[in-house]
């Protein structure tokens, strides 16, 4: 409890700084309390998002990222822009639901058939994200001829230039359903990590606790993107720190650390492109900064899990 109680106020404080910092102007402190209520609903989904996959696929190795289910909500994002020829968030939302939650079948469909290990999720992961990723610029380009919408890359790399006070309200919502779902989860995703004939020896049924983990992560995190783009390996690293942190593997603990955890990074990085960056080379997208910064994290990951 006193980690998550220094990761809250630690939130705070930043949230703060990245407000208020170097501005009186009202226009100026209303776009960056959007901006960062925007940043911190997101980190806070992705991260309880992560946490949730690691746990019911027993693969620390994967988050909706590397699950394929940013580039699949992207791409349909942009595949309703092109059919619908309207930018209606309800509408494209449904679309990027279903365009997440299709690669995260094919993601873990085809990486149970493989073996499921750890390898195989990472290695399906890259095939998935590759294929709607040359579509998701395909239709892009198509869709850009129809609307006025965001340049491809935004989508692509994640970024939270564009935040609207008109999307807070989605971005709550979705945090809200996650969050309702943390005391039901918790328990059952506790006993799914030390095996599924454990979990139905305490009452749980495996198979239902991970198909309503799955279904609610692909969810959750498609709405994110089809509003601020895909952003990889926050949700991949956060609850890594969180379980080193607290030395637990309890989701009890470990899903709100990380999300908190998810959230701060997020914030730092966003408000180092708004603010070091943006004077020098201009505003750099959050989700770029991330990959830079994850990435070799991840790396590092890989290498130790294999050597075990």
């Amino acid at each position: 409890m006193i980690f998550l109680t220094i990761l809250i106020a630690l939130l705070i404080v930043t949230s703060y700084i990245s407000i208020y910092h170097g501005t009186n102007n009202p226009l100026i402190i209303n776009y960056r309390l959007t901006r960062v209520l925007s940043v911190i609903l997101s980190g806070l989904v992705i991260g309880f998002n992560a946490s949730y996959l690691q746990s019911c696929l027993r693969n620390p190795l994967v988050d909706h990222y590397i699950l394929g289910v940013g580039s699949g909500a992207v791409f349909s994002t942009y595949l309703a822009f092109t059919i619908l020829s309207t930018n209606i968030f309800l509408l494209t939302s449904v679309f990027a639901v279903a365009g997440g939650l299709l690669a995260l079948v094919i993601t873990i469909t085809v990486s149970e058939y493989l073996g499921g290990s750890d390898y195989a999720y990472i290695l399906v992961g890259i095939g998935v994200n590759s294929l709607f990723s040359g579509l998701t610029i395909l239709f892009s380009q198509i869709a850009m001829r129809k609307l006025t919408i965001p340049h491809p890359m935004l989508m692509l790399i994640g970024s939270f230039i564009n935040a609207s006070s008109k999307n807070i309200p989605y971005l709550l919502a979705t945090l809200i359903a996650t969050i309702i779902s943390y005391p039901l989860l918790s328990k059952p995703l506790n006993t799914i990590i030390l095996g599924d004939y454990y979990s139905k020896q305490l009452g749980y049924n495996p198979r239902i606790a991970r198909f309503t983990t799955i279904v609610l992560a692909g969810t959750t995190a498609s709405i994110v993107v089809s509003i601020h783009g895909t952003i990889g390996f926050v949700g991949l690293v956060s609850p890594h720190l969180s379980r080193l942190s607290m030395k637990t593997a309890d989701q009890r603990f470990v899903a709100p650390s990380s999300a908190l955890l998810s959230s701060i990074l997020l914030l730092l990085t966003d408000t180092m492109s708004r603010t070091l960056l943006a004077k020098s080379i201009g505003e750099i997208p959050a989700g770029a900064i991330v990959s830079i910064i994850g990435a070799p994290l991840f790396i590092y990951m890989l290498i130790s899990r294999f050597r075990k």
